[in-house]
Formats: structure tokens, sequence, C-alpha cells
């Protein structure tokens, strides 16, 4: 079974979201639920680049893009722990899901 690392995941419905930002933080409107979710600036780049991907994105393709790292022996620790929570909650509201073909 894949670590949570390397699980892809991808945006539930991507056609239907629709979501704006403002300085550092996005709303975002789910159609499917009627559901609207206010996003703090890390979460609002991980849904950019959910949406980016069209195969769904790693946990660490998602650390590398929003901690501006590609350096693999980089501390990057914390930033996997706030993707990861992000890419948590966005489950539970629905918005993405892990990739589980």
């Amino acid at each position: 079974m894949a670590s949570d690392i390397e699980e892809r995941w991808l945006l539930t419905a991507p056609g239907a979201l629709a979501w704006r930002t403002w300085d550092d933080e996005t709303v975002v409107f789910n159609q499917l639920t009627g559901n609207t979710h206010l996003l703090n600036d890390l979460g609002g780049e991980v849904l950019r680049q959910l949406a980016a991907a069209d195969h769904g994105s790693s946990v660490d393709a998602l650390v590398a893009a929003v901690s501006g790292s590609s350096d693999p022996v980089a501390d990057v620790v914390p930033w996997r722990r706030a993707v990861a929570e992000v890419l948590s909650e966005f489950a539970r509201l629905g918005l993405a899901h892990p990739d589980k073909s």
C-alpha cells in the first residue's frame, strides 16, 4: 500500500468548484454540495495546485510547490504536515480525495 506521501490526490469535482482569491484567502463554492468554504493562503495554494494537475498530485509535489523548495534534503517535515492537514480537511469537506486507482 502506498504511503500518504506517495499517494496522489485529486479534486473531487473540478468542474463543480468555483473560487476566487483575495489577498491571502480563497473562497471556494462547491456546486455539488451547495457549500462555500473560506480557505487560508496554504489551502488556496493547495487547491490551485490540485486544479492544475490533470492526473492528481502527490503530497511531495504539493509540498515542493507550496514551500518553494525543490531540495529533497531541506527540512520539509513541517510543510508535509501542513499539506497533509489541508488534504485531510479537503477530504472532510468533499473538495479532494486520494486517488484509489
